[in-house]
């Protein structure tokens, strides 16, 4: 229940956030968090709950569960501007076209300047969307946000194996371990 609750409060702030010129980076993870990771967190611990699991497994493969979710929509963000069209299967800048607040936005207004932030809200109402996808990723390119995006993403796939490793069972099976580590690698 509390998850389901979780779930859509992620969701209602979603939907908050379109109607918002500006949020925080904090208030970003939080949703991602709500939305997405504390599903896949709750699925990982209803496995360790089936298997008996001590308590404190239990929260460590939640934690892990949870910063894989972060990490990975986070990665999706990143995808959706870096990734080839081909690859990930959808339109690539589609966050841009539809003037979502991303990881990615959201960094380049903490680093911008007064004339990239100017051409940052310019951009939001250009209606060619070539334009729009390219000017947006040229200031994201000259303020380096793929590269600060990927450090924020990094540090929770960090939490995450640290919660991994710190779990003690006798029989620890690694393949969880081996399929985050192939979808922290993805370019799809």
């Amino acid at each position: 229940s509390n998850t389901a609750l979780e779930v859509c409060e992620g969701q209602q702030m979603d939907m908050d956030f379109e109607n918002q010129e500006s949020i925080s980076q904090k208030d970003y993870i939080e949703m991602i968090r709500l939305k997405t990771s504390v599903l896949l967190g709750w699925a990982l611990e209803m496995g360790a709950i089936i298997c008996g699991a001590s308590d404190e497994n239990k929260k460590l493969i939640y934690d892990f569960g949870v910063n894989i979710g972060i990490a990975f929509q986070i990665q999706d963000d990143l995808l959706d501007l870096y990734g080839e069209t081909k690859k990930v299967g959808k339109q690539t800048g589609g966050d841009v076209l539809a003037n979502k607040n991303t990881l990615l936005s959201i960094l380049a207004e903490m680093n911008s300047n007064d004339e990239q932030q100017l051409e940052l809200k310019r951009l939001k109402n250009e209606k060619d969307p070539t334009s729009k996808i390219e000017g947006v990723k040229s200031i994201f390119d000259d303020l380096d946000i793929k590269s600060k995006c990927t450090e924020v993403m990094q540090s929770y796939y960090e939490m995450a194996l640290k919660s991994f490793a710190e779990i003690k069972t006798k029989n620890k099976n690694n393949a969880l371990l081996e399929l985050s580590n192939a979808l922290m690698s993805r370019d799809f």
